[in-house]
């Protein structure tokens, strides 16, 4: 099964963590540097604040996976 152009289970995991890095950090990266280049700190406060919530749901619903899945 160790042919050329194919992907094995681990690079498949490995780009799975990687996609799910990235769409948890590059929203909270982004509305960091919106709040420190605005000068407005109430509303970057706010935005950080929203930029976690994709965070709250994915481990919301790990969560229950964990239990059920148990």
């Amino acid at each position: 099964m160790n042919k050329k152009g194919q992907i094995n289970p681990r690079e498949l995991i490995g780009l799975m963590i990687l996609g799910f890095i990235l769409i948890i950090t590059i929203p909270i990266i982004n509305t960091v540097i919106n709040g420190i280049t605005s000068g407005n700190i109430e509303n970057s406060l706010n935005a950080i604040i929203n930029a976690f919530i994709p965070l709250f749901i994915f481990a919301i619903i790990f969560e229950f996976l964990r239990r059920f899945l148990r």
